[in-house]
């Protein structure tokens, strides 16, 4: 392997991640899309520490896919063909995550979880082959999708009377309208409170309890994320208390209602407006593409965090049998599933590995190998603790001040308190609850249709992405003003 020659690109990083199941983004773009190119993107490099994985590719190629597929997005034939195979391959996972779930998993053979695991892996493994193209055009410095969408929109709004900045409009045209199992939760929970105060039951009910237990099995994955763990009983339970303690049965029906008629209503604004800016064919289909892959990088995300559920039911299982930590299973591959293996494989990996795929060999690097990666790899930090203003993009407006609180995964939510900054290096289904609490939101990573831009204009929180070095500047406790308007951070005073 000689790194040393590559040009590599930093795709992402994630803090709560392991070898398991990170790999799976890695190696469906360095073993599974030849086709499109007639190569795989190689080689691409995963490197897991205690800063959890940091994502590098090649610089060359990375680029060159992502504005290749870009282009494709404009060839109907094939568009299609990429949507209908992310739908095909998301209802497998999700029929297999379902069998395993269903299983009386107690009494399966060894070999047979074993192949479970593998069946879900590899379908996993197709539904990213075409669900993570698209991310290929926005993810790293790549910015294919919504580059110069802002621009259009303010030479769009000259001379025309409306109430609403280029922002707030690119956030509108942007949202999808098709409906994520996160909606589908939240009308759910809706429902069971309305039975509740109709047939006037308390919360801790058997009827309730059942109503619960029934929603709890059927959604707990949904922030499971890479790493879990699954929402259990009593997090439901105190988000139905939530909502019973400030609503009656009459708000609550008006809150369902205009929850499920949101999508609707987003579609008729997004049609009015692109009609009275006078929007072209082309950039009528841009924001089609915009929003519809959107949408798609959501659903794929949920999709795989039930595929990772179902996984980890597999996990706890095989540890119970082998008497071995669930933590052991993180470190390894499924090809690796071998009783006697399993304990080496992970303390040779637990502090530092490196996975790396090249002309579609995959090999895991440990020991001096990986340090020597690590270390070539390392970026020079320059000096910040002098930079007292920051600059990035503006994903939904406003402008507030307020305590600085650095979050970098789940292990972090608890120390957010409403009206803090939270600053990240980007975000996750996983941080929702924390996001929602937020008076704005930083990330150092990402564009106008990531994560946290997505989830700020659906909260309508000021939000600023792509803000470099923004982890390393800010500090927990710095008193910053956030201006979400001209997308600028000023430290006003800096944490002792």
């Amino acid at each position: 392997m000689s790194h040393k020659k590559i040009k590599w690109e930093f795709v992402t990083q994630e803090r709560q991640a392991n070898l398991f199941p990170f790999y799976i983004f890695a190696k469906s773009w360095g073993t599974k899309i030849r086709p499109f190119f007639r190569k795989n993107l190689n080689p691409i490099m995963l490197i897991f520490s205690e800063k959890g994985v940091e994502f590098f590719a090649s610089q060359e190629d990375f680029h060159k896919f992502g504005k290749k597929i870009y282009n494709l997005f404009f060839n109907d034939k094939f568009y299609k063909k990429m949507n209908r195979y992310t739908d095909k391959y998301a209802k497998e996972v999700i029929r297999i995550a379902k069998l395993i779930e269903d299983k009386d998993i107690f009494k399966v053979r060894e070999d047979k979880l074993v192949d479970y695991f593998k069946q879900i892996n590899k379908q996993m493994l197709n539904l990213n082959k075409w669900g993570q193209l698209a991310p290929l055009t926005e993810y790293g410095s790549n910015n294919y999708i919504a580059k110069g969408l802002i621009q259009e929109i303010k030479n769009k709004l000259k001379n025309k009377k409306i109430d609403q900045t280029s922002v707030q409009i690119f956030g509108l045209l942007s949202s999808p309208i098709r409906s994520l199992y996160l909606t589908e939760e939240r009308l759910d929970l809706l429902r069971i409170a309305m039975k509740i105060l109709k047939e006037n039951l308390r919360l801790n009910s058997t009827k309730t309890r059942k109503w619960i237990e029934k929603h709890q099995k059927q959604y707990c994955w949904i922030n499971f994320g890479y790493v879990g763990p699954a929402l259990d009983f009593n997090y439901f339970q105190k988000e139905l208390k939530q909502l019973l303690i400030k609503n009656d049965i009459k708000r609550l029906r008006k809150m369902y209602l205009e929850k499920k008629n949101e999508l609707e209503k987003i579609k008729k604004e997004q049609d009015r407006m692109e009609k009275e800016l006078g929007f072209s064919k082309l950039l009528r289909k841009r924001f089609f593409i915009i929003r519809d892959q959107t949408y798609y990088k959501q659903y794929r995300k949920e999709v795989l965090f039930h595929g990772f559920y179902a996984c980890e039911l597999i996990q706890k299982e095989l540890a119970k049998r082998w008497h071995l930590p669930l933590k052991f299973f993180k470190y390894i591959l499924p090809h690796e599933y071998k009783k006697d293996e399993i304990r080496e494989l992970y303390f040779r990996r637990k502090k530092l590995c490196v996975y790396y795929i090249d002309n579609n060999q995959e090999s895991v690097y440990v020991g001096e190998g990986a340090k020597k990666i690590r270390v070539f790899l390392e970026i020079k930090g320059e000096e910040v603790e002098q930079v007292k203003q920051l600059k990035g993009n503006v994903a939904c407006v406003g402008k507030v001040t307020g305590t600085v609180k650095i979050v970098i995964g789940v292990g972090h939510l608890e120390k957010l308190e409403k009206g803090d900054i939270l600053v990240s290096f980007s975000t996750n289904p996983q941080m929702i609850i924390a996001m929602k609490k937020a008076g704005a939101i930083i990330t150092e990573q990402g564009g106008i249709a990531s994560h946290a831009a997505i989830v700020s204009r659906e909260f309508r929180i000021p939000c600023l992405v792509g803000v470099a070095k923004v982890t390393k500047v800010l500090k927990d406790g710095d008193f910053v003003e956030v201006d979400a308007e001209k997308g600028i951070v000023k430290v006003i005073k800096k944490a002792k």
